[in-house]
């Protein structure tokens, strides 16, 4: 009968503190779309920076001399953010799209969490009030108005009395009250004091990119948002439409500057834009007259074009005299608001400086890494890698016992072996197989390949023979390994009955479930010295819909089950690598890697660099360990120490680069 025996260590500062990391700066792009700019100029706050963030969970601060400190807070996709007004706190919006929401809190200033909230709905809007001292989120439910304690993150009231979405908030100055916008067609005036809608006024419905505006006299008096191809200003004491201005495919931006003119917008699409202006006094007198709205265009500031093929713009801020401008490809770009009767051409002020590392592995005493086009090795203390072969675009290696096997996951290209010629030195690079379904994971077994296909099969190939023989066959598969003559197998279970690791006897066929509590079971790995220790990651569903990770080792012959790390969140991308007779690395929490000693059970945490870890290979012939990071980056580390002693970027001239 199996045992469960307690937890060994309880993590709870993968949440919190991240002093020791380190930001780094470069003009480098972002990789992917960038989702939001944010200006960091205030009333009282004449900065002239910016913030980006990115589907690459990258936030970059951008100074007056377009150098970005680059900062990668999420292995998902940012969505929004917001400042604190008082602080160098910011909030941003995590999503994977899917099930996955929460706001996160920083400290640009030192690179610390504050806190993680969570919501089961996705996210609508976030914004500080006035003050700093509350963060308004709206989410994709009824009802689903949260007002957080911006220090805390423990939610101080939920807004019940407004029955709509909202997709916009903003305090006045006091943080008495708030307007709101839902997309409805209501923009809705509260008062948190009373906890009720003191007003509310009917007005144009489904606007996107909603902001409120104005200053001196005017100061939020003018409501503005976009809807297919025309944007709208409304009078937002009255709900009344001011102005229907034609855009084709528009972004509305303002700044906070007391002479700010008024409402800017880029109008176009492909390889010319303009820029228009709705002026201030345009709109004053909008409000003074009592017929309907008017349809008008904005007046021209200048027309310009530059960006890239395909290229599109995604997001877009003002500061000063400043527009900044985002992209689907990750590039920024930025303009002056002075009218110009030439058409400007835009420049980016990113650009790519470096490649990207897609995975690394080692033998004894040499490190390889795999970029887009080629397989380099190198150890620490090289400045420049060696290229040894080309890479036909696949995204995984591994070295075997007769050379490097390439292969890309989630797909069916071919896996292929590539060797060294005995004459020339050349590489040779031979196909072995074609996967039948998208692979999940390929593993060295001896002289064999064991692999999972679609999910639902594993094979063994045989390099000798060149033969192969399926092993198993189930459902929702996520990895295999064989130990002394036996495969284990991780599944996610699809009920409480159903067991989430599998073992299969090669010689006889023999299956065998093997009870497990976690739901999902994967990244197996094992101690070739000790080989009855399996280890691996393991996901608990909670009753409140929740997860639990824990990092587990369990003994194939006592059917002991060990939770050696625990953390009270989900973490589908955490990894366990197995290295020497003792040390368990793991990456769980997202944040660091961690390396357990199985048999003092102390648990060293390496810091991260600026980018998150998904990797660790350590070589048994030396001291240094290298971690992969999500960005393609290496972070160089001492197996005694919890600091890196060098991160490295590979250029797009072949050489490493070193912060």
């Amino acid at each position: 009968m199996k045992k469960f025996l307690p937890i060994a260590l309880s993590i709870s500062l993968l949440a919190t503190s991240l002093l020791a990391a380190k930001s780094y700066n470069s003009t480098q792009s972002h990789n992917g779309k960038v989702t939001a700019l944010l200006s960091m100029q205030t009333a009282t706050n004449d900065s002239d920076s910016f913030f980006s963030s990115g589907t690459d969970g990258f936030i970059i601060h951008w100074n007056n001399n377009s150098t970005g400190e680059h900062y990668q807070i999420s292995d998902l996709t940012i969505g929004a953010t917001a400042k604190n007004p008082q602080t160098s706190e910011l909030a941003v919006y995590e999503t994977d799209s899917l099930t996955i929401n929460k706001i996160t809190v920083l400290d640009w200033k030192n690179l610390s969490k504050k806190f993680t909230k969570r919501f089961k709905d996705s996210v609508t809007c976030i914004s500080y009030s006035e003050k700093g001292n509350y963060i308004i989120v709206g989410t994709a439910a009824v009802n689903g108005i949260y007002v957080l304690n911006a220090k805390t993150g423990l939610v101080n009231k939920r807004i019940k009395d407004i029955p709509s979405i909202i997709t916009m908030a903003k305090t006045g100055a006091s943080e008495k009250n708030a307007v709101m916008y839902s997309p409805s067609g209501f923009l809705y005036y509260y008062d948190f004091a009373k906890d009720k809608v003191i007003a509310k006024f009917q007005t144009q419905g489904d606007l996107e990119q909603p902001i409120l505006f104005g200053t001196g006299n005017m100061q939020n008096r003018f409501f503005a948002g976009v809807k297919n191809n025309g944007l709208y200003i409304i009078d937002a004491l009255s709900g009344k439409i001011l102005v229907h201005s034609p855009a084709t495919s528009p972004f509305i931006v303002t700044g906070t500057n007391t002479d700010e003119k008024g409402l800017y917008y880029i109008s176009g699409t492909g390889r010319g834009y303009t820029l228009k202006l709705l002026s201030y006094e345009t709109l004053e007198e909008c409000i003074k007259k009592k017929t309907s709205y008017s349809v008008q265009e904005g007046i021209l500031i200048k027309n310009f074009s530059g960006l890239k093929s395909r290229d599109s713009i995604t997001a877009i801020a003002k500061n000063r005299n400043t527009i900044f401008m985002g992209t689907t490809q990750g590039d920024i770009y930025t303009m002056s608001d002075i009218v110009e009767s030439e058409t400007y051409t835009l420049q980016p002020i990113t650009e790519i400086n470096f490649q990207f590392i897609h995975d690394i592995d080692s033998d004894r005493d040499t490190y390889y890494f795999l970029t887009e086009n080629s397989i380099y090795t190198s150890n620490y203390g090289m400045t420049q890698p060696k290229k040894i072969a080309s890479n036909p675009s696949h995204t995984n290696l591994l070295i075997s016992t007769q050379g490097i096997v390439l292969w890309s996951k989630n797909t069916r290209k071919d896996v292929l072996l590539v060797t060294s010629d005995g004459q020339t030195g050349e590489a040779k690079t031979t196909k072995l197989f074609t996967p039948k379904a998208k692979l999940k994971t390929v593993r060295q077994c001896g002289n064999s390949i064991l692999f999972i296909q679609g999910n639902n099969s594993v094979s063994l190939y045989n390099m000798d023979t060149k033969d192969t023989k399926e092993i198993y066959t189930g459902t929702s598969l996520e990895d295999a390994l064989i130990i002394n003559g036996t495969a284990y197998i991780a599944k996610s279970a699809l009920s409480n009955t159903d067991s989430s690791l599998i073992s299969v006897n090669l010689q006889t066929g023999e299956t065998v479930p093997l009870k497990t509590k976690g739901s999902i079971l994967f990244s197996l790995s094992y101690n070739e010295n000790i080989p009855t220790d399996l280890y691996g990651i393991l996901m608990v569903h909670q009753k409140d819909d929740s997860y639990t990770t824990e990092v587990f080792s369990y003994n194939t012959n006592t059917k002991l089950l060990k939770s050696l790390i625990s953390i009270n969140d989900e973490d589908s991308s955490a990894f366990t690598e197995m290295n020497g007779n003792e040390l368990l690395y793991t990456n769980i929490g997202k944040n660091q890697v961690y390396a357990f000693n199985t048999k003092t059970t102390r648990n060293t945490a390496y810091l991260r660099s600026a980018s998150i870890p998904v990797k660790v290979k350590a070589s048994d012939a030396n001291n240094y360990i290298a971690i992969l990071n999500k960005d393609g980056s290496i972070s160089w580390y001492q197996k005694n120490s919890q600091t890196a002693i060098s991160n490295w970027y590979l250029t797009t001239e072949n050489n490493w680069w070193e912060f």
